[in-house]
């Protein structure tokens, strides 16, 4: 066998071997993103199982989470992209919640103000203020910001309200800051 053909045997040799390593990877990462995906929603499922709505008596008949969805014992924190995972209220559900709700501040044991939203039918949620955490830090601890659908697939900038008696105030926030996530569902007919 002349020198050549020694040379293509030993590079289809090393084709086929990276071949096999694409493909071998490829696979590997399709099972991770699998795994993850599996992961990520038996967490969300298990959170929502645990929450608990209330109805306000709203016109749409949404109801809306008696507390923020929780890791464990403590608040969720999640950047924008993974909050529209789970069923956070859309701008119009905000709207109807700002027009037809009264929003009033108390002080709990710590001294720490919460939001009282109480709807027309008496019923009533209470918003903790636990901020959003930037890269390096958490922000504006006292205040309850909760993400809403944001009606655009690139956002730059994000609209998240937070309850401010006797209003729900809103201001452009960064979507891959982490924040409080607030869920909302529509009334079982």
């Amino acid at each position: 066998m002349d020198s050549f053909n020694k040379a293509k045997e030993y590079a289809d040799g090393k084709v086929v071997e990276a071949l096999n390593q694409v493909v071998a990877d490829a696979y590997q990462a399709g099972y991770n993103a699998g795994y993850q995906d599996g992961i990520n929603k038996v967490v969300k499922d298990s959170a929502l199982e645990k929450t608990e709505y209330v109805d306000l008596g709203l016109p749409s008949g949404t109801l809306w989470a008696s507390d923020y969805i929780k890791d464990g014992d403590d608040v969720l924190f999640l950047p924008y992209s993974e909050a529209l995972q789970y069923n956070i209220p859309t701008e119009e559900q905000v709207d109807e919640l700002r027009e037809c709700c009264e929003i009033s501040i108390k002080y709990d044991e710590d001294d720490n103000y919460v939001h009282i939203v109480l709807g027309p039918n008496g019923n009533s949620i209470v918003f903790k203020g636990h901020g959003y955490k930037t890269f390096a830090e958490l922000k504006n601890a006292k205040t309850a910001y909760f993400w809403q659908v944001y009606n655009c697939d690139t956002p730059k900038t994000v609209f998240v309200p937070y309850p401010s008696a006797p209003f729900i105030n809103a201001e452009y926030l960064f979507p891959s800051y982490r924040i409080p996530i607030w869920t909302v569902k529509n009334k079982e007919l």
